[in-house]
């Protein structure tokens, strides 16, 4: 059977190719000036190394090479059993494969080996013929691997199987953080962050680690590491924009930034009308959003919840008691933050945000922790991409119908 060897694909960027040497591996050299491909056949089967070399009008010289088996009737029959054809991996990933090899009439198969890219990566000389891999932990994202089994009879002649593709999927991690700001020691500006919410396709989340750049200066205020908060104080008032960076199991890295201001602070209590939230509200009192009139809460506000508890119940007495309609308009890189104000956190700290008005309502991308329950929902609102966390009692309480929940 004839095989085409074409060099066709080669170039010269500041020239032209003036010679083509074309060497088959068995002896056979041709010589061509202007001749890019050729017909060949060769006379016994074997394993050859095919040689292509190229000249340019400088006297210039290129050459690739590539391996071809060439199998007589004889030759042995090699399949992948599992797994077969295309499949996507990650880096890492250890897969077994399993390989039929049968020896041609008369001949008895020596062994199998797995070929990496061209390269024998793994052995078995005995059938069933049973081979693991692991994914190198530097194969680039993106890349297609390719596995063949190559099998080898008593007399030396190999046969291959048809190549099974590895395809090496593994997307950067998620970087998303929030940050609270408190005043610290000396009432010292000062901010508390959390990355809890990292994620990777395949790093599991207590394996990735981050760092902060608390004002984003080029300089890193905190090592790679796998715990996720930190507090940083700050020199005064004003405002600053925090870097934080994401780091997966395979050196892939993400970031994002928040911008803090601490001039940005109000305290609210009592009945409000339709009005919009951002930076810092501290909530020192019952919030009531009347009737006809909606409270908007822009991306990246954090609501901090004074911890009062007159009646000695151990639950906080403030909350959020919407009788006209909130919008909770956080985004993935800004979510809105409800928690407690001060240092020491706990559970029950603030009682909850109560949904039961005559006005649209929706909660997106906000994260809820530290109260007695997250969300007490009446009447049909979505409520899509919320993390609820470290609360007394529940994480949602359902007194109606109509409600939806998206990643929550």
């Amino acid at each position: 059977e004839d095989i085409i060897v074409s060099a066709a694909g080669s170039h010269d960027p500041d020239g032209e190719i003036v010679r083509y040497r074309f060497d088959f591996g068995d002896g056979t050299i041709i010589n061509n000036d202007d001749i890019d491909t050729l017909s060949y056949t060769y006379e016994g089967g074997g394993i050859f190394t095919v040689e292509v070399r190229v000249t340019d009008d400088a006297g210039g010289v290129s050459t690739e090479r590539c391996d071809i088996n060439i199998l007589s009737a004889d030759a042995p029959r090699v399949r992948i059993l599992r797994p077969q054809g295309e499949r996507d991996t990650t880096q890492g990933e250890v897969i077994t494969f399993e390989v039929d090899a049968r020896g041609g009439p008369g001949r008895n198969i020596e062994g199998v080996v797995l070929l990496l890219d061209g390269e024998q990566i793994a052995e078995d000389l005995d059938a069933p013929y049973e081979m693991a891999m692991q994914v190198a932990a530097d194969a680039a994202s993106g890349a297609t691997l390719q596995v063949v089994a190559r099998a080898t009879d008593d007399s030396g002649e190999a046969g291959d199987s048809e190549p099974t593709f590895l395809n090496v999927i593994n997307d950067p991690p998620v970087a998303t953080f929030i940050a609270v700001p408190f005043l610290g020691a000396n009432d010292a500006p000062s901010v508390r962050v959390d990355a809890a919410g990292v994620s990777d396709d395949y790093t599991a989340a207590a394996e990735l680690v981050v760092r902060f750049d608390f004002d984003d200066d080029g300089n890193w205020d905190t090592e790679w590491s796998p715990e996720k908060s930190a507090e940083h104080a700050y020199p005064g008032e004003g405002e600053y924009t925090i870097r934080m960076e994401v780091r997966d199991g395979v050196g892939q890295v993400s970031e994002t930034t928040r911008d803090l201001r601490f001039d940005d602070e109000r305290v609210v209590s009592g009945d409000i009308e339709s009005e919009v939230w951002t930076g810092v509200v501290t909530v020192t009192g019952d919030v009531t959003v009347l009737a006809g009139h909606t409270l908007t809460i822009a991306p990246g506000t954090q609501i901090l919840f004074a911890r009062v508890d007159q009646n000695m119940d151990n639950i906080g007495d403030f909350g959020i008691d919407v009788l006209g309609g909130i919008l909770v308009q956080g985004t993935a890189a800004a979510p809105v933050v409800f928690t407690q104000f001060g240092q020491a956190r706990a559970r029950n700290a603030w009682d909850r945000i109560r949904i039961r008005g005559d006005q649209e309502s929706s909660v997106a991308h906000a994260v809820i922790e530290y109260g007695h329950i997250g969300l007490h929902v009446e009447r049909a609102v979505p409520v899509n991409d919320v993390t609820i966390r470290e609360m007394g009692s529940s994480g949602v309480h359902m007194a109606g119908t109509g409600a939806s929940f998206t990643n929550v």
